[in-house]
């Protein structure tokens, strides 16, 4: 294989992989952001069913006080009963005070209804915040390992531009451009082999004698489609 494009191969191994370095240092923080965002919507929810608790535990107590204040005119009306002097009279005070016990009923019932309500948005709240608890511990977690990823990631990436800059330095500077600007323009590779007959860049077949070129050797060969750089395979 011709010196330029073996060396070439190498640079685009470098290269790939300081890309997908560089693609998840990008990555990585938007992703962890959107962890963060959506433990802080979980947390709102959190905070909208406890301003429902209020609602609803202000609303029993409202209930509460009416019932108090409704038995309490049931009772001063029943202290009038043996007040008055006629039947009319009785049983007027007497229908007033069955109407005022049915209502005190009713809203009785209500406030069964209400504690309900109260005991399950209560019941939610412990479910979310044991729910968010745990969550908390997760996302500090992957904060700590999104860090740490990138801390050993970066390394990485210096050990790979030093090996790149050294590789760079062996090949002819006529190839090492044209390889540079299919790479910064392609989003795969610049230097692909031949597979199956075509390139495998754009899959386009090649003619034999475009195929014999790249087997001799002698000097880079490109893909009359793509313009990518190509290499042969033996076995492919």
């Amino acid at each position: 294989m011709l010196e330029d494009l073996r060396i070439l191969i190498l640079i685009q191994e470098k290269d790939v992989k300081i890309r997908d370095i560089e693609r998840r240092k990008v990555e990585q923080p938007r992703y962890f952001e959107e962890l963060k965002q959506g433990f802080a919507l979980k947390q709102k929810n959190l905070e909208t069913l406890k301003e429902q608790l209020k609602k609803c535990e202000a609303e029993r107590k409202t209930l509460e006080l009416d019932v108090e204040a409704k038995q309490a005119s049931a009772q001063k009306y029943e202290g009038q009963l043996f007040q008055v002097k006629t039947n009319v009279e009785y049983k007027a005070l007497e229908n007033e005070i069955k109407n005022i016990k049915q209502e005190a009923r009713n809203v009785e019932d209500r406030i069964i209804e209400a504690m309900e309500k109260v005991e399950a948005v209560r019941k939610k709240i412990a479910d979310e915040e044991k729910y968010l608890a745990g969550e908390k511990d997760k996302v500090l977690i992957e904060e700590q390992r999104c860090k740490d990823e990138l801390v050993k990631e970066e390394r990485v990436l210096e050990e790979l531009r030093a090996q790149r800059q050294e590789l760079a330095g062996k090949v002819g500077r006529d190839a090492y451009e044209r390889y540079t600007l299919l790479f910064e323009n392609k989003d795969d590779a610049a230097v692909v082999p031949i597979l199956h007959g075509a390139c495998n860049g754009c899959l386009m077949q090649l003619t034999a004698q475009v195929i014999n070129e790249v087997k001799r050797s002698t000097e880079l060969v490109i893909c009359e489609n793509c313009a990518r750089i190509l290499y042969y395979s033996a076995g492919k």
